[in-house]
């Protein structure tokens, strides 16, 4: 039996390369855009004020 690579078959069918590599790129594209992400993430740093009134002084 003869074995056929991947190359030689996309070269046969080239219209199917091309439909499954935008079927591809489309996906990316949706995806990319469902995708939530936030630039700058938010934390909160715990922060302790501390004020000394000095008499006299």
């Amino acid at each position: 039996m003869k074995k056929i690579a991947i190359t030689e078959k996309i070269l046969k069918r080239p219209v199917t390369a091309i439909m499954m590599s935008l079927l591809l790129i489309g996906f990316g594209v949706f995806s990319l855009s469902n995708l939530k992400v936030t630039l700058y993430p938010t934390f909160n740093i715990p922060v302790m004020g501390v004020s000394v009134n000095y008499a006299n002084v």
